[in-house]
């Protein structure tokens, strides 16, 4: 699990692309998960940086199964910063993901959440 500030400077295609080669190096065997923050949409998303992270990198949201734990990933910068991010949902995408998938089955470990920045 990556939480966050997988580059330095918001939408550097040198850095994404560092980003992406070190990812590729890792034994395919390891899943790596990412969370995106505020240096990979900005401090204040705008449906630009958002849309550029989605085409570089993937999701802002989603949710994974690791050993049987449910992982809920949001993007934490649009919750932070609800009706100041431009052309952004304050959900973080929860609005459009299925209920289902927020299930946690019978013998379950858990889930979690993983964000950055942190919510509070």
């Amino acid at each position: 699990m990556i939480c966050g500030d997988l580059v330095n400077r918001t939408a550097e295609p040198a850095e994404i692309a560092e980003y992406k080669r070190v990812v590729h190096e890792l034994d395919l065997s390891i899943p790596v998960y990412y969370v995106a923050g505020n240096h990979d949409v900005g401090n204040i998303p705008t449906a630009s940086t958002i849309a550029g992270f989605r085409a570089s990198i993937g999701p802002d949201y989603y949710t994974f199964s690791a050993d049987g734990m449910l992982g809920v990933v949001l993007d934490s910068n649009l919750i932070r910063a609800p009706g100041r991010s431009e052309g952004s949902r304050a959900t973080g995408g929860v609005a459009e993901a299925n209920p289902r998938e927020f299930q946690v089955r019978s013998g379950s470990p858990g889930r979690g959440v993983p964000a950055h920045p942190v919510l509070r």
